[in-house]
């Protein structure tokens, strides 16, 4: 049933992308557009967002070996599903490279999350997404 219940967020939150896309398809914007409008929709649609978020790179001893940022962090505000997004705007898509960085994120996240990487390119009205289960 948790699978069901998640698939369905994601694909609100895959909706919700792809309004973004529609709604800045006039020109080509940074990530940062991007990302305040996402998060804007994601607001109204019942999810908790964070912005740029830390996460501490450490091995299982503590020793603490680096940092990244999560461009946003989401909660679903009745089911408290986690979702880490990773936005890329008008770049090549080097799948690799960019859920690598996600599944880092994800590793090292102290709860559970379902990755998205989404690729906005500016006037096109859709976005290309990847998804990563929680580790």
């Amino acid at each position: 049933m948790w699978l069901v219940i998640v698939k369905h967020m994601v694909d609100r939150i895959v909706s919700l992308a792809e309004e973004t896309c529609v709604l800045l398809s006039h020109a080509s914007y940074r990530e940062n557009a991007y990302q305040t409008v996402f998060a804007h929709l994601l607001r109204q649609h019942n999810f908790t967002v964070r912005s740029e978020v830390g996460v501490v790179y450490r091995l299982p001893s503590g020793f603490q070996f680096g940092q990244g940022r999560m461009d946003l962090l989401v909660e679903d505000k009745d089911t408290h599903a986690l979702f880490i997004l990773e936005l890329k705007a008008n770049v090549r898509v080097n799948r690799r490279s960019h859920v690598g960085q996600m599944a880092r994120y994800m590793h090292h996240w102290h709860a559970p999350a379902t990755g998205l990487l989404f690729y906005f390119n500016g006037w096109d009205k859709t976005c290309l997404h990847f998804q990563l289960d929680p580790l």
